[in-house]
């Protein structure tokens, strides 16, 4: 596997054929407008190792299985998305810019390892329990939905809505 300690940026495409790509304590991978591209490799993380996903360029950037990281920023234009199976441990903080996407994919979550959560952008959510809470797509994570942030409930299927006072604006995009 590779081990990346200190900070790089990507800009093109970040292609894991083999083998696993690790972000290392102190390190910081910035995929600048770069797609991800996973075969048979994979990304790791750990709770002091961070992500930015940025740029006006580049695919959705998928994160193919489950990873611990302390600080994941989502900017400009971009989408970060979990595939609905595996989940983010969070020790630090999940950034959400005015125009970027966070996607949790369906069942994957959020897990607390000290984490918080500020929404700015939009939010994806296709869990069916819920947004935030129990069993939810963001359980015991601190969760901040700033003014003019969106959350938007995309299960084909029943899913339950969070009773919550903060909401700026909803989208029930999948009519479930």
């Amino acid at each position: 596997g590779i081990l990346l300690p200190v900070t790089g940026t990507v800009t093109g495409s970040l292609q894991l054929s083999v083998g696993t790509f690790t972000i290392g304590a102190g390190g910081l991978l910035d995929l600048d407008g770069a797609d991800l591209v996973v075969g048979a490799g994979t990304l790791a993380g750990n709770a002091a190792a961070d992500l930015t996903v940025r740029g006006t360029t580049g695919s959705t950037v998928n994160i193919p299985a489950n990873i611990s990281l302390h600080n994941v920023t989502v900017g400009d234009t971009r989408t970060l998305a979990l595939n609905g199976t595996n989940n983010l441990n969070l020790s630090g903080n999940l950034s959400v810019a005015s125009n970027a996407i966070f996607d949790n994919g369906g069942e994957s979550q959020l897990l607390n390892n000290g984490g918080t959560v500020t929404i700015n952008g939009t939010f994806i959510n296709r869990d069916k329990d819920n947004f935030t809470g129990l069993n939810g797509a963001i359980p015991g994570l601190s969760t901040t939905l700033m003014a003019g942030s969106t959350v938007e409930y995309a299960l084909a299927g029943k899913q339950l809505i969070n009773n919550r006072d903060a909401y700026s604006n909803i989208i029930f995009s999948v009519g479930g």
